[in-house]
């Protein structure tokens, strides 16, 4: 697949959550950025995963679901900080992006 043709972009929501004096907050979001890995012979469609402008995140498509639905796409390469796990498996970059908010949240 090719990286323009890539679904990567930031997530954008129109939930709204309540902090604790009751103010309405949006929730944090993650960004994710398209990017190719590896080198020519062996390249892999993949994303970074940004939060507040840190890489929390390198999630790469899982090349057995470039055409499937409701299947695992997406699993993590590598987490950074708070996410610092490997080889997860999500079925979409929204499930992807509510992991890495809990992990944030969490630690």
């Amino acid at each position: 697949m090719a990286l323009s043709n890539l679904d990567c972009g930031q997530i954008h929501r129109n939930i709204f959550t309540t902090d604790t004096i009751g103010i309405a907050a949006m929730p944090p979001l993650v960004d994710f950025k398209p990017a190719l890995l590896g080198d020519q012979g062996s390249e892999e469609d993949g994303c970074l995963g940004i939060f507040a402008g840190r890489i929390v995140a390198i999630l790469v498509r899982s090349p057995e679901c470039y055409d499937c639905t409701n299947s695992t796409e997406w699993y993590l390469d590598k987490g950074f900080g708070s996410c610092d796990q490997q080889g997860l498996m999500f079925s979409s970059l929204d499930a992807a992006e509510s992991w890495i908010i809990n992990q944030i949240i969490r630690r």
